[in-house]
């Protein structure tokens, strides 16, 4: 049971992470450098060039300005000349605790007569912090709000904020927006070949759609029943047309192959187009037919290249060729067709557009027949009488004449000359070889024998006691 979720686990880390988010995760020293700018920012505002505030209330002043704002109100008590109670009491209520701010001032003051100007303000203290009008005291902070909040909470959460947000950008907002959008900017406000081809393939189907439609009743009311595969195979410029389709019954039953594919071009435009066939009860052979456009088809430099792959057929709109098999009959008709009438060919000479249909009948005992509606009536007919036959006479056998037998040649011996009676000539005899046959040639001296005792001739091998 572990193991099972141990796997579940890093099955679904490496489908999820490693498979989808990884490659747009941020990369490690993007990151790292996104946390050193942090720091340095924190460091520079807290450090360098720290916050400086103006004109705030004296409440927000550190505890050793609040006693310099009593000690000057103390002064200012001291040398008014003219009512200024309602003013030193306003004054007083901009402090957090003026009771305590003007006792601890007092205590510390050496001169008794200056600790007796400080305790002149204490009823107007007082009467105002009993009042509850003065200032509320200022948040000093803590460890928690003045270090791990900026230093190490902050820092986190931005990082997870900037990978979450990269996430987005490269997994949404850049693949479904700015991405096409430069892409667009860049082709110059044209359509891309991907939505150009997807264009296409939507009005291939839609042609398809048409077509086979218009002629499926057609096809249904022939004399050979509704056909077991039927399909349109459409071919318009800037594709690779190259169509190939399983032939199977209703039953998914495998029956062959057939398609269509450009067989020849001019001037880079098609003028030739090749259907085949494939039964897989002859899987020895391909059969194809091949539409070609007039101009080609009547040219005989033409005809001799394109002969080699299958029968010729003139490729015009209704064009239809049979091809069959020993257990298949494919009709190919061309549906629609519309000539190039641009890039230097000639008249009729290439296609511009084409939708081929094909429909694929099944022969023998498989093959699907057409129910009659009601059941006709036959008139039997009469048979016809029988007529006689009268073998012809035989011909009659004359052996050929034997040829004479060829004649037989003489022989004539050719005559004899006797030799010229003059004397014998004489023959000089042979000097017999002496006696004991050719001597010998002298062989070369051998080379003295190396002595092969490792002892010098001073060793006695020879064994005790013999």
């Amino acid at each position: 049971m572990i193991e099972r979720i141990r796997n579940y686990i890093r099955d679904s880390y490496n489908g999820l992470y490693k498979i989808v988010l990884e490659p747009y995760m941020p990369k490690r020293n993007t990151v790292l450098a996104i946390v050193a700018g942090l720091f340095i920012g924190l460091f520079v505002a807290y450090v360098i060039s720290p916050t400086v505030f103006y004109n705030a209330d004296p409440s927000q002043l550190g505890q050793s300005w609040q006693d310099e704002w009593v000690k000057l109100l103390a002064d200012r008590f001291a040398a008014a000349n003219f009512q200024v109670d309602d003013n030193i009491r306003s004054l007083l209520a901009a402090v957090d605790d003026p009771v305590e701010i003007i006792t601890r001032v007092a205590n510390a003051e050496g001169n008794p007569s200056e600790a007796e100007r400080f305790r002149r303000l204490l009823p107007f203290a007082q009467e105002v912090q009993n009042a509850g009008q003065t200032a509320q005291a200022p948040d000093t902070g803590s460890a928690f709000s003045g270090v791990i909040v900026p230093f190490i909470i902050i820092p986190i959460v931005a990082v997870i904020v900037f990978v979450i947000f990269t996430l987005v950008w490269n997994l949404l907002i850049y693949q479904n927006i700015v991405g096409p959008l430069i892409a667009f900017i860049k082709r110059g406000g044209k359509r891309s070949e991907a939505s150009v081809e997807l264009g296409r393939i939507r009005e291939q189907r839609r042609l398809s759609e048409e077509a086979t439609k218009q002629t499926a009743a057609a096809l249904a009311s022939s004399g050979l029943g509704p056909p077991v595969f039927t399909k349109m195979s459409i071919y318009m410029p800037g594709r690779a047309y190259d169509d190939s389709f399983a032939i199977e019954t209703a039953d998914d039953v495998f029956l062959g192959e057939c398609g269509a594919s450009i067989s020849d071009t001019i001037a880079d435009k098609v003028s030739a187009i090749e259907v085949w066939l494939f039964d897989k009860e002859d899987f020895t052979r391909t059969l194809t037919h091949v539409f070609v456009a007039p101009p080609g088809f009547a040219d005989p430099a033409t005809r001799a290249k394109l002969e080699v792959k299958g029968d010729l057929v003139e490729a015009k709109p209704g064009a239809v060729t049979l091809i069959e098999t020993n257990a298949l009959r494919m009709e190919v008709k061309i549906v629609d067709l519309v000539y190039a009438t641009a890039g230097g060919v000639p008249p009729n000479g290439a296609f511009d557009r084409a939708t081929i249909q094909f429909a694929v009948w099944q022969k023998g005992a498989g093959a699907v027949t057409v129910k009659p509606t009601a059941a006709a009536t036959v008139t039997p007919v009469a048979a016809a009488p029988m007529q006689s036959f009268a073998p012809p006479p035989m011909p009659t056998y004359a052996p050929p004449p034997t040829p004479a037998p060829p004649a037989t040649p003489t022989y004539a011996p050719p005559p004899y000359n006797p030799p010229p009676s003059g004397g014998a000539p004489t023959l000089t005899p042979l000097k017999p070889p002496p006696l004991g046959g050719t001597p010998p040639a002298t062989q070369p001296p051998r080379p003295p024998q190396q002595d092969d005792d490792l002892f010098g001739g001073t060793g006695d091998f020879t064994p005790v006691g013999s």
